[in-house]
């Protein structure tokens, strides 16, 4: 053969091995695409007509979102015993590829034995539980989507799919556009995004980015929020769930979060600064009871007499006698409000005994220790405690300690411990206040305010920038949510420095009351209502005074 024709034949060999070659590739794209339609069509196919979304609280039967038990990680066999025996709603477990080749899914475990996905479905779907599957790779879920597809007629309870779609290890982030379109002919189970990161909060652009792959599904959206990262990333991760209502989301412990030893705070201003029924916990059980009572001594009373607007309260004043205390137990009254100071306050015969009573009358026939017991047992009337002397809060609150497990009820702690317009000066120091709350009963909402007078004739009062600032300097480091009660006369000519306090925290809200001798327009109270979100602003006013929308 010459080199000519040789060369001819090498050209010739070539040109067949690449069409070979191509002709293997299109044989195995072909393959590739057919299997995925056709786990697509299965999934698309209506094996149960009667299939739909789950609301884990309706399916359950629960008000709230805080009532919700997630067993964690269930990913052995002795897991799985546990978690049937004890009071579970949901059972969470971690899905990886496993590693001995035969191509299913598994329970991720740092140490025991794993379990196959398909083995831990029919054990989960034997009982009524919900299921919650956190795919940690990508490669997972395509397989899992079909071993769960095959069991879709049994999923009829709430189920959770998804993965992290921001972490701390990159290799435990899934493809969430992969992962959307495997899930979008899905629509009976809630789509799950974790972000879980050493401290870097949540950023917008991430959030957009997912609003925009997620925005045109019809699935339910759960967003997985570490606790740590949790009070920087809030105003960003509530501003996506204010995109739709379909939004939810999760609050789970890390091991970061884990050593934080109050960390019960932040979740309670998350809290009381959304819906309840929108809002879960994934954290260990000694967490959830400490946070379940926080919720209702320092939770929003809106939530605790089930309404929508905090100006639905129906509250009652100056409750310092045995009559009108019967009154108040009596009647439609939510919040009972007293004034508390020591008998015989600044007489020769003054006691170390805290009392119901206003200055300037320094006696009563009602002690506080009284007043207290006599309202707990009824469970249904919140308490806010007026302190009028310093003298008094260290021994009443030393008294509400003491029966600290039996307090079920909101409980906001009042005083004034700043100057404000026309006020006389402070008898309350702020930081001995505050320390006595925080040593005593720091499980409250505390109520903070300004001395102020009644307004005088051709005057226009107002709270000013700095005394609205300097309110601000001594709450900023609390953990506790805090209300500020406001002169409802002063209120309009004020309102941009209060729009700006409100701003610095979303713990933040407004008290508006009133004085017998001061006039007060409604127009103002109905502009100050439209102002912002009706769970930040209690009006503590008569009923004629009331904004238009309330009622």
């Amino acid at each position: 053969m010459t080199g000519k024709a040789f060369k001819r034949f090498l050209l010739i060999i070539g040109i067949a091995v690449s069409l070979i070659f191509a002709a293997m590739i299109a044989v195995i794209i072909h393959l590739a695409t057919r299997n995925c339609e056709d786990m697509m069509e299965k999934i698309k196919q209506p094996t149960n007509a009667a299939i739909k979304f789950m609301d884990p609280l309706e399916y359950f039967k629960l008000k709230d979102g805080l009532e919700i038990n997630i067993f964690q990680i269930a990913a052995t066999k002795e897991d799985l015993e546990r978690s049937h025996n004890g009071n579970f709603h949901i059972i969470q477990t971690y899905i990886t590829m496993s590693q001995t080749g035969n191509g299913e899914p598994v329970t991720a475990t740092s140490s025991g034995s794993s379990v196959l996905l398909s083995d831990w479905l029919d054990t989960v779907l034997q009982t009524d539980r919900g299921i919650q599957i956190h795919f940690l790779t990508s490669e997972a879920i395509t397989p899992a989507i079909q071993i769960i597809n095959d069991r879709r007629i049994r999923l009829q309870r709430p189920v959770f799919l998804g993965g992290n779609v921001m972490s701390k290890d990159s290799q435990k982030q899934i493809n969430v556009k992969r992962f959307i379109d495997l899930m979008s002919l899905m629509p009976d189970v809630t789509l799950s995004f974790g972000f879980n990161t050493d401290d870097e909060p949540c950023g917008i652009g991430t959030l957009q980015t997912l609003w925009n792959l997620v925005e045109k599904l019809m699935q339910p959206i759960n967003i997985r929020v570490p606790v740590h990262i949790l009070k920087k990333s809030w105003a960003r991760i509530k501003w996506l769930t204010e995109k739709s209502e379909r939004i939810t989301v999760t609050i789970f412990e890390t091991e970061n979060s884990a050593r934080e030893s109050s960390y019960e705070y932040d979740l309670l201003m998350v809290r009381n600064d959304f819906n309840m029924r929108r809002l879960f916990f994934d954290l260990p059980e000694s967490r959830l009871q400490k946070l379940r009572k926080l919720a209702v001594t320092a939770g929003r009373a809106i939530d605790f007499f089930d309404l929508q607007d905090a100006s639905r309260i129906i509250w009652s004043h100056a409750t310092n006698t045995k009559e009108k205390m019967r009154d108040a137990l009596q009647g439609l009254t939510m919040m009972i409000e007293a004034d508390i100071l020591l008998q015989g306050q600044g007489t020769v015969n003054q006691t170390n005994v805290p009392v119901m009573s206003h200055p300037p009358s320094v006696y009563s026939d009602l002690t506080f220790e009284e007043w207290i017991d006599t309202i707990l047992p009824i469970k249904s009337k919140g308490v806010k405690l007026d302190f009028k002397s310093l003298g008094a809060v260290e021994p009443a609150l030393s008294i509400l300690n003491r029966r600290r497990s039996s307090v079920n009820c909101p409980v906001w702690i009042n005083a004034d411990i700043l100057q404000g317009p026309n006020g006389p000066p402070v008898i309350m120091k702020a930081d001995d206040f505050l320390g006595n709350c925080l040593k005593l009963f720091p499980e409250a909402t505390l109520s903070l305010g300004w001395t102020t007078g009644a307004k005088k004739e051709n005057e226009t009062p107002v709270y000013t920038r700095e005394q609205v600032t300097q309110m601000h300097e001594i709450c900023k480091n609390l953990n506790q949510p805090v209300t500020f009660p406001v002169r409802a006369a002063f209120v309009r000519d004020s309102w941009e420095h209060f729009d700006w306090l409100l701003q610095q925290s979303r713990g933040y809200t407004l008290t508006v009351w009133t004085s017998e001798m001061d006039t007060v327009k409604k127009a103002d109270m109905d502009f100050i209502y439209r102002q912002t979100e009706n769970h930040r602003i209690y009006f503590d006013l008569p009923h004629e005074l009331m904004p238009d929308s309330v009622f």
